[in-house]
């Protein structure tokens, strides 16, 4: 809408010369200066703000880079910024690094870390990165294996067993027996779990080592892409892009909240007919600068 407004200002000042009672509404000299000012922060932002509005992409991944250069780069003071700017800045880096809970920038990271096309490039920490991978990979391969042990208990105890008819001690025995089974079982199935989580995390450990000898790929290119072509040789790797990478970077459908129409049917645009709706997204789409 500032934008908008500067690139009409000939025009909106036109109209408000020639009514007789609206030369108080002109913009002065002061106010064009503010808001030229408040664009030059707020054009970089919207343009990441559209691309990480993506539904069909990976977007979460992005955020953590694109966080860091926002607060780092853009909102960096400089000296030849005036103090309106120098304020505006500061109120939105502020804003920015409190606005994300220590949980939210775990998750932030290990996505970001778990994308080929960044890696551990924006790690503060890659140790606890990897760490932080290497716990979450056991988390899905536990559940998995729950997952896999629950549903065979269930279709085992559908099972009717045979019915036999047996003496009392031929009972005892085979009660005994069956006790025995259990009690060797389950020592045997803590056993192989201790022996698997220590395989697990030799396995994941050596998956994050041959994960970062590989060559990083191009910004435009796609994760899952790439994950679907090497989930063989990193499997435990690519089970957890597959939980992590498709969250999205924002909590609402943005793009129906960032579509073009979105931006000409606000709520002081409420009455528009649809049919001028329809013609005023047309010429957005078509009409050259």
């Amino acid at each position: 809408m500032l934008q908008r407004f500067i690139e009409q200002q000939q025009a909106v000042c036109a109209v408000l010369a020639t009514e007789g009672g609206a030369w108080h509404l002109m913009p002065k000299d002061a106010d064009i200066a503010v808001i030229e000012q408040v664009l030059q922060i707020l054009q970089p932002l919207s343009v990441f703000t559209d691309a990480l509005a993506s539904e069909s992409r990976v977007s979460l991944s992005a955020l953590w880079p694109v966080l860091s250069h926002i607060i780092s780069d853009i909102l960096e003071v400089k000296n030849e910024d005036s103090a309106l700017t120098i304020d505006l800045k500061r109120v939105m880096k502020s804003d920015l690094e409190s606005r994300y809970s220590v949980d939210a920038k775990k998750v932030m990271d290990l996505t970001s870390f778990i994308d080929p096309r960044f890696k551990g490039s924006f790690s503060d920490d890659l140790d606890a990165t990897v760490n932080c991978c290497i716990e979450e990979a056991s988390k899905l391969a536990e559940m998995t294996t729950l997952s896999q042990g629950a549903a065979q208990t269930e279709q085992s105890s559908s099972t009717p067993l045979p019915f036999t008819h047996t003496h009392t001690s031929e009972k005892q025995q085979q009660s005994l027996a069956t006790l025995l089974n259990k009690i060797t079982s389950t020592r045997q199935q803590r056993a192989e779990e201790q022996e698997g989580e220590s395989s697990m995390k030799s396995k994941t450990e050596a998956e994050i080592k041959l994960y970062l000898s590989l060559p990083l790929i191009k910004s435009e290119a796609d994760p899952l892409q790439w994950w679907s072509l090497h989930a063989e040789e990193l499997p435990h790797l690519a089970t957890l892009a597959e939980k992590f990478l498709c969250i999205p970077a924002t909590s609402v459908p943005s793009e129906r909240v960032f579509s073009a129409s979105g931006h000409i049917l606000s709520p002081q645009r409420s009455k528009l007919k649809p049919e001028k709706v329809n013609m005023l997204t047309f010429l957005h789409f078509n009409l050259k600068d």
